[in-house]
């Protein structure tokens, strides 16, 4: 007949989920001068980041890419993916009542350069390791 082919689908799921979670768990128990809003605009970052880091990671898995390249890709992916994902749904609210659009460039950097995006960076690493673990690799 023919090989079962693997399932591998479900690691973007895994990742997003563990993202949010720790996303919102950081926000919460870190930094608790924040709002509950902001730990779940946090924790739903958190989940897009996640899922956005494991899909294209695991596309550059798929192409045959080995660990040790995965993982800084892994690491910049994650602060990359967190910073757009969490500055900006905690910004939507600010954007929506604004006649105005306009980037706080400031911020941004000031978030970018901040320890809230640590932990994304060891998840963007890790997630590098998750998605190579779970995805065979191309047989020669």
């Amino acid at each position: 007949m023919g090989e079962a082919k693997p399932k591998t689908g479900w690691y973007r799921t895994g990742s997003a989920f563990l993202w949010a979670g720790s996303q919102l768990g950081v926000e919460w128990f870190l930094f608790p001068e924040g709002t509950l809003g902001g730990a779940v605009a946090a924790g739903v970052g958190g989940f897009i980041a996640g899922w956005v880091a494991a899909a294209l990671l695991g596309t550059l898995a798929k192409w045959g890419l080995g660990a040790k390249p995965l993982l800084p890709i892994g690491l910049v992916l994650g602060v990359v993916a967190a910073s757009g994902a969490v500055y900006g749904l905690s910004s939507i609210l600010s954007w929506w009542a604004a006649k105005k659009v306009e980037i706080d460039w400031e911020k941004l950097q000031a978030f970018v350069m901040s320890w809230r995006v640590a932990p994304a960076a060891v998840l963007g690493a890790l997630t590098a390791l998750y998605v190579r673990a779970r995805i065979p690799r191309k047989k020669k």
